[in-house]
């Protein structure tokens, strides 16, 4: 196994813990070389730059602890920085990069609102250009009191910004206005009332949208500018109202769809078919407890798994053919792990 180089985000609770740099040369996770790369508070949720040149991360803290927005110069060494800037929302939790221009755009799960950046030169803090507030409810009283904006992701050649609101069970589509940086609303899709929808994967035509607390996997299609749920699928077959489904990515090949069950302890797969249409295929046990993300590296015949509640990364061999992941002996410690975000050597 040639080597693997990665970013750590984490709920680091010492001011010695935060977001860590994992080098794994061989198969043998013993091997694994951890170091800090960065001390931070919280950071839950990391992102890189499309060229890999600037990480940006996320305090996800409440507003009345000074939550910032973090930037990384991260082409050499460990992180230099940070240059910050004051984030004025509660418990942001994801943050989506454009694909090209220096834009980013975070979600405050705690108040329900979505930020548009500019994350600026190397040495300046990213600069906040758009606010955007949400107020939508949904059934689930424990969860949904209240909007909590989870994920968004720039789509169409990032011309369009999806924003996801677990609280409203709603995605809400913007059109971006290059010229002047601004997100001009297009569409909200409403889904089952309850739904509790959390991280959106693919692209293109089709996208495919995880209901944390029905566990269900939503099949979204475009058609003449807007998108409209054609079907519903169950990631893990049993129905419940208060589950914990967390990621969801595609391969990297785009053959199969991955989910991921927090109360399963668990990874669910689908073969992606002809016109996006999913088929289930099984699940594997995640090889911890909680597993709150998962990145596949560049090849996509490994899968890394952020195993929150112990404390732990597991490694998965992909089988290209069959979609089928296989876990590799060993587990990578790291405390209370979120987020996973592959670098290029």
């Amino acid at each position: 196994m040639a080597k693997l180089k990665f970013l750590v985000g984490s709920y680091a609770d010492q001011a010695t813990q935060g977001i860590y740099r994992v080098l794994l040369p061989e198969r043998s996770m013993e091997k694994a070389e951890v170091t800090l790369f960065a001390p931070a508070r919280n950071p839950s949720w990391i992102s890189l730059s499309p060229d890999q040149s600037v990480l940006l991360a996320v305090e996800e803290i409440g507003v009345e602890d000074r939550p910032h927005l973090l930037r990384y110069e991260c082409a050499t060494g460990n992180g230099f920085g940070p240059a910050e800037a004051l984030l004025p929302g509660s418990h942001p939790c994801h943050i989506g990069m454009h694909p090209f221009l220096p834009l980013a755009v975070t979600s405050q799960y705690g108040d329900g609102s979505a930020m548009l950046w500019h994350y600026g030169m190397p040495g300046t803090g990213p600069q906040l250009l758009q606010h955007i507030r949400y107020s939508g409810t949904g059934p689930n009283l424990k969860r949904q009191a209240a909007s909590h904006a989870h994920f968004s992701i720039f789509l169409e050649e990032g011309l369009c910004l999806a924003v996801i609101d677990l609280g409203g069970d709603a995605v809400h589509f913007y059109d971006l206005d290059p010229s002047g940086f601004n997100l001009v609303p297009r569409q909200s899709l409403s889904l089952n009332p309850g739904c509790g929808p959390r991280h959106l994967a693919g692209a293109n035509e089709t996208l495919y949208i995880a209901g944390e607390l029905d566990e269900r996997v939503y099949e979204v299609k475009k058609s003449s500018g807007r998108y409209e749920v054609v079907a519903v699928h169950a990631a893990f077959g049993d129905g419940v109202n208060d589950g914990s489904v967390s990621a969801i990515r595609t391969s990297i090949d785009g053959r199969y769809l991955y989910v991921a069950g927090r109360r399963q302890n668990a990874i669910a797969w689908m073969a992606i078919g002809e016109a996006g249409k999913l088929t289930p295929r099984g699940q594997v046990a995640c090889g911890g407890e909680m597993p709150r993300d998962f990145a596949f590296d560049a090849t996509g015949r490994l899968m890394l798994v952020a195993n929150q509640g112990s404390d732990a990364l597991s490694v998965f061999e992909m089988n290209t053919e069959t979609g089928q992941p296989l876990k590799l002996d060993g587990k990578i410690e790291i405390p209370r792990p979120s987020c996973i975000a592959v670098l290029r050597l």
